[in-house]
């Protein structure tokens, strides 16, 4: 219901049925109702019937909406300042494999590869692991699994350097919902992706219901 109070106190309301896209819990439509409502009264307050109807409602919008990407941006600071603390470092297998390709036929390139992987894990780390590094992927060449954030980097969507003659595949894993750890593949940029897909999920998968059910 909708309740109009005008100026010389007389008060009008309108029903209205709840559209089907919000929430179905009644505790979160209460609380985003009153959202609205604080929203409305600041927008409409004091003025007369015919300026509301001459309203332009797209502006009210775009104006709500700088407070959600003001949040939104909150918290994306708040992750860059909070750095993860390690448990423990990478673990890394199948390297032979990755050098065993034409790609890394050249020794200096080979070599940045190693350096990065062996001795600045903490920038690997930032780059699989920290959200707010996410929103720098093209959507032409990033994937969403079915179940999961998938998150796919191919040659220099990698901020790193020298990983940018490489695709890297990765996902989270959880225990019990909170994102723990990650998972991923490092190869060439013509490796077959359904495959490598398939297996960085069902790694996921196996190590979040592994470490849940501890």
């Amino acid at each position: 219901m909708v309740i109009v109070v005008w100026d010389s106190y007389e008060t009008q309301s309108i029903s209205i049925g709840k559209p089907q896209a919000l929430p179905v819990d009644e505790e979160l439509f209460d609380r985003e109702l009153q959202v609205l409502s604080n929203f409305l009264n600041s927008k409409l307050r004091g003025r007369s019937l015919l300026e509301v109807l001459k309203l332009d409602w797209s502006e009210l919008d775009r104006q709500f909406q700088q407070y959600v990407d003001l949040v939104s941006k909150l918290f994306i600071d708040l992750s860059k300042q909070a750095k993860p603390i390690h448990a423990s470092q990478i673990m890394i297998w199948g390297i032979s494999e990755v050098l065993g390709q034409p790609e890394f036929s050249q020794l200096q390139q080979v070599k940045t590869l190693l350096h990065l992987l062996e001795s600045e894990q903490d920038k690997v780390w930032e780059l699989i692991f920290n959200p707010h590094l996410n929103t720098n992927i093209s959507a032409s060449s990033s994937l969403e699994s079915r179940q999961s954030k998938l998150e796919i980097r191919i040659g220099t969507e990698n901020p790193l350097k020298p990983m940018q003659a490489c695709t890297l595949i990765s996902t989270n894993y959880h225990q019990d919902s909170i994102p723990v750890g990650s998972v991923g593949i490092l190869g060439p940029k013509r490796m077959l992706y359904e495959d490598s897909i398939a297996l960085v999920e069902s790694a996921a998968e196996y190590i979040s219901a592994a470490i849940s059910k501890e």
